[in-house]
């Protein structure tokens, strides 16, 4: 029996928070991302080629998530993800490569597509009444006001690929991420080469 020695990565930056103009466009870019999962029928809701990189057989990664924590005026978008050790290298470059083109090359269509997405999975969250208090709950806590889906979708839709692109120029050109990982690192790129990596996605 073959044993697959497994690495768990983080990449993170700083996001909006909710209470900041390019909040939504955030949450547009976490959909484009979406997440991946090697045992649970692949790519999830995912318009990103990143699945069809690390997926598809080749199985450079066991999953992979975009995640946000956003507060009233501040938050962290992070891409987490379980590597097979041997494919660091390998991934972070899909990942660094994938960012870039969301970053830049995001058409009207896919920007549809992921309003789409984002929200479906809006309504199904608060499809039931835990959801929905918790919705409400901190929508009031880091808005200080109660915002009902009809207000989010209206703010979702009015993002433009204009200002989503520029939004994430704003926050991300020539910021350097953090970077963590927990299991056999030794192959993994060291920190200054990752930061080139990624801190260049407007280059």
């Amino acid at each position: 029996m073959i044993q697959v020695i497994l690495l768990l990565f983080a990449y993170g930056i700083s996001a909006p928070g909710k209470r900041c103009e390019d909040y939504y466009a955030f949450l547009l870019f976490q959909t484009l991302v979406g997440s991946y999962d090697l045992h649970s029928g692949g790519a999830n809701n995912s318009i990103n080629p990143l699945a069809e990189d690390i997926g598809s057989g080749r199985q450079i990664a066991q999953n992979f998530k975009a995640v946000q924590y956003n507060y009233r005026h501040t938050g962290l978008f992070a891409v987490l993800a379980t590597i097979e050790a041997h494919n660091q290298d390998e991934f972070t470059h899909n990942l660094a490569k994938r960012l870039k083109d969301i970053a830049k090359t995001t058409s009207n269509t896919h920007l549809q597509i992921a309003k789409n997405i984002l929200k479906t999975s809006l309504t199904r969250q608060i499809s039931c009444n835990k959801g929905l208090v918790e919705y409400m709950g901190d929508s009031l806590l880091s808005q200080r006001e109660y915002k009902n889906l009809e207000s989010v979708f209206t703010a979702i839709d009015a993002v433009t690929v204009k200002q989503f692109k520029a939004s994430l120029k704003d926050r991300y050109d020539g910021v350097y991420p953090v970077i963590a990982a927990y299991g056999p690192v030794e192959d993994l790129p060291d920190y200054t080469f990752l930061s080139n990596r990624f801190g260049s996605l407007f280059a």
